[in-house]
């Protein structure tokens, strides 16, 4: 496929950095999407208990879900809130 403008071809590196970028892009809209936002202590917090609801998903969204909230969990992209872990924000803008 060609693209209608000139873009430079991406080096291995670039593409690793670029494929990160967009995890974290789509894991941050999943959460905000699918989670429930509440304000503890004066700050902007994300319930993610809806995300993992089997009365509201099957089993396959759950596990997706479940995937989604590990990877932003281990990569930084949310923060987990210390006393109360089903509730993360966003540590970081995606891209």
């Amino acid at each position: 496929m060609s693209l209608p403008l000139h873009i430079a071809p991406l080096t291995p590196a670039q593409h690793l950095e670029v494929a990160q970028q967009i995890a974290a892009a789509a894991v941050i809209a999943d959460i905000e999407s699918g989670g429930h936002t509440v304000n503890v202590d004066g700050m902007r917090w994300i319930d993610v208990r809806p995300m993992l609801d089997p009365r509201e998903h099957a089993d396959a969204c759950i596990d997706m879900a479940e995937i989604a909230l590990r990877y932003a969990i281990d990569t930084r992209v949310v923060t987990q809130h210390p006393q109360q872990p089903h509730l993360v924000r966003v540590a970081q803008a995606a891209g």
